[in-house]
C-alpha cells in the first residue's frame, strides 16, 4: 500500500533508536538495515507506484529505506528465523538534519545523517514524502499464522540526541589566496584575522594549497611547528580545526567544506573555489588548445595571479615552498602567453610577457627564445642581436654553457638580416660576416690539406673582399674609439 505523509518538525520527543539498532513495536521488532539514495540504487517497486513516477522537486532527494520486521511472541521469543523485509521510499530535504521514522506506540528509528550530508552527490530535490507499508505474518498461539495489521510509519525530522541535531545547508566557499586571504560564504566575507587566529588560518591555507588532497595530522603538525611541536600537539591541532570549522561552516560541525579523513583533513573541492586552483586549471586548458582559444585563458589566469601568493604568510617555510612552486608555474604561463601572442601576431604583448618571464628566471632559455624570436618577427634585428648577446653572457657566466641550437640559428638570421640593411652597422656586420666565412673556409681547407696532396689557391677576388671587409671594420673601430 502506498500513501502520503507530512514531514514534521518535532521537539521534546524521546530519543530514537540509533541507526542499525532494533526497536520494539507491537507484535515484534523493527530495525532499519540500510538507507540508499534511490537515484544510484536502480531499485524499482514490484508493482506500479504512481507517486514514484512523479518528478523529484528541487531541494531534496529520494532514498530507499530497508526495514526489517521480526515477529516476537508474548514471552519475547522470535518464532521464524527469517525477518520480513519492508521497503519504504521517502523524499527528504537535502540538509544535515536528524531524520526519524515514527512508528506505533512511540517506536522511533533514526536514519542517521551519513547518507545525505553531501547533497551534491545525489542531485537533491524537494517534495512530499512517500511511504510504503505492508503487513507481515506471525505464528499465533495455536500454531496458525495470522497477519498483524499494517504498521503505519511517518517520516519526521527532529532534534535527535543520537544524531547530528543541526539543520543546515552545505556552505560553499570562494577563497582568494593571491594577495591577502579572503573567504566569501554567501553574503559573508571573512578576512585573515577572522578565522580564529594564526594557527587555524595557517591550517586553512595549507589545505587550500592542497585542495582536494588529504593532509595528515602528522604532516600538519610538522608544517605548523617543525621541530618545536608542543607536547600536546595532536589535541591542540584538533582544537584549532574545531575553531576553524566554527568560522568557516558555522552550525554544520563536520558536515561542510572542511572534512575529516582517515588520520587527517581535506577541503572538499566541490565546495571550495580557490583562485590558485582556478589559475592551474586555466593554464592546463591553455596548454592543450589552439592559440586563438588559449590566449584568453592565459590572460584570465595571469590576471588571477597578479598579486603574490599567500600575502599574509611571509615567514613560514611551507608558504615559501608554495610560492616557489607557484612561481615556476607562473613563469611557464608567461612564456606560453608570449609564444601564443607571437603566433597571433600580437608582438608587443609577446615581448612584454617574455620580459616578465626573464625577470623571474634570467637563465630560462625558453623565455630568451620567445623574446628573440619576437624581436626577429617584428623586424627589430639589432635589438634581437643585443638580446642574444645578453643571453649568451648570462648563460656563459652563470652556467658555463652557450645558447642552444634554436637561438644560435636565430642569431645567424639576425646577423644576415642586419647586414642586408643600410647604415654603418649593416656595413660592419656584412664585413664581419665576410671575415667569419673566410675563417671557416680556411679551417676547412686546412683540414682538407692534411688529407690531400694538392692545395687550392685563393682567388684574387676573395683577397680583395677580405681587404675591403678589414677596412670597413677598422674604420668603424677608429670612429668608435674617437668618441670615447
Amino acid at each position: 500500500m502506498a500513501a502520503l505523509a507530512c514531514v514534521l518538525l518535532l521537539t521534546g520527543t524521546k530519543p530514537s533508536t540509533a541507526f542499525g539498532d532494533t526497536a520494539a513495536i507491537p507484535g515484534g521488532l523493527a530495525r532499519i538495515s540500510a538507507v540508499i539514495p534511490l537515484k544510484f540504487d536502480g531499485w524499482v517497486p514490484p508493482s506500479a507506484a504512481d507517486r514514484l513516477d512523479s518528478p523529484v522537486q528541487p531541494g531534496a532527494h529520494r532514498v530507499r529505506i530497508l526495514l526489517e520486521l521480526t515477529s516476537v511472541d508474548a514471552a519475547g521469543l522470535s518464532f521464524d528465523a527469517e525477518s520480513v523485509p519492508a521497503t519504504l521510499v521517502f523524499e527528504i530535504p537535502n540538509q544535515a538534519i536528524a531524520l526519524v521514522l515514527d512508528g506505533p506506540q512511540g517506536a522511533r528509528l533514526s536514519l542517521g545523517t551519513g547518507h545525505h550530508v553531501a547533497p551534491r552527490k545525489y542531485s537533491p530535490k524537494l517534495g512530499v514524502s512517500v511511504y510504503l507499508t505492508r503487513g507481515y505474518p506471525r505464528p499465533s498461539a495455536s500454531g496458525h499464522h495470522e497477519c498483524i495489521p499494517p504498521m503505519e510509519v511517518v517520516m519526521t525530522t527532529g532534534f535527535d540526541t543520537r544524531v547530528q541535531p543541526t539543520a543546515t545547508t552545505m556552505a560553499h566557499l570562494n577563497v582568494h589566496v593571491f594577495g591577502n586571504l579572503s573567504v566569501r560564504r554567501g553574503s559573508t566575507v571573512l578576512h585573515a584575522h577572522q578565522l580564529g587566529g594564526p594557527k587555524p588560518r595557517q591550517i586553512f591555507e595549507i589545505l587550500l594549497v592542497n585542495l582536494g588532497l588529504p593532509v595528515s595530522k602528522d604532516r600538519l603538525i610538522e608544517l605548523l611547528w617543525g621541530a618545536n611541536a608542543p607536547v600536546e600537539a595532536l589535541p591542540t591541532l584538533e582544537s584549532y580545526v574545531s575553531v576553524l570549522r566554527r568560522h568557516l561552516q558555522p552550525g554544520a560541525g563536520k558536515f561542510g567544506p572542511l572534512q575529516t579523513t582517515t588520520g587527517g583533513y581535506v577541503l572538499d573541492r566541490d565546495l571550495v573555489d580557490v583562485d590558485l586552483d582556478q589559475f592551474d586549471v586555466l593554464l592546463q586548458r591553455a596548454q592543450k588548445t589552439l592559440p586563438g582559444l588559449a590566449y584568453p585563458l592565459l590572460l584570465r589566469a595571469l590576471d588571477l595571479a597578479a598579486a603574490p601568493l599567500l600575502g599574509d604568510e611571509l615567514i613560514p617555510a611551507w608558504a615559501s615552498e608554495a610560492r616557489d612552486l607557484h612561481a615556476a608555474r607562473l613563469t611557464s604561463a608567461r612564456i606560453l602567453a608570449s609564444e601564443t601572442a607571437a603566433a597571433l601576431h600580437r608582438i608587443d604583448d609577446a615581448l612584454d610577457f617574455a620580459n616578465l618571464a626573464l625577470i623571474d628566471e634570467p637563465l630560462n632559455e625558453r623565455a630568451w627564445t620567445a623574446l628573440i624570436l619576437s624581436l626577429e618577427m617584428s623586424g627589430r634585428h639589432a635589438e634581437g642581436l643585443q638580446a642574444y648577446d645578453r643571453c649568451r653572457r648570462a648563460m656563459q657566466n652563470e652556467l658555463g654553457c652557450a645558447p642552444g641550437a634554436i637561438l644560435r640559428a636565430a642569431q645567424l638570421r639576425l646577423l644576415h638580416a642586419t647586414a642586408d640593411g643600410d647604415g654603418d652597422l649593416a656595413d660592419v656586420l656584412s664585413a664581419l660576416l665576410t671575415l667569419h666565412d673566410q675563417l671557416r673556409a680556411s679551417r676547412a681547407r686546412g683540414t682538407t690539406s692534411r688529407l690531400a696532396t694538392t692545395t687550392h689557391p685563393r682567388p684574387e677576388l676573395v683577397a680583395d673582399s677580405l681587404r675591403e671587409a678589414t677596412d670597413v671594420v677598422t674604420s668603424f673601430l677608429r670612429r668608435a674609439v674617437a668618441h670615447v
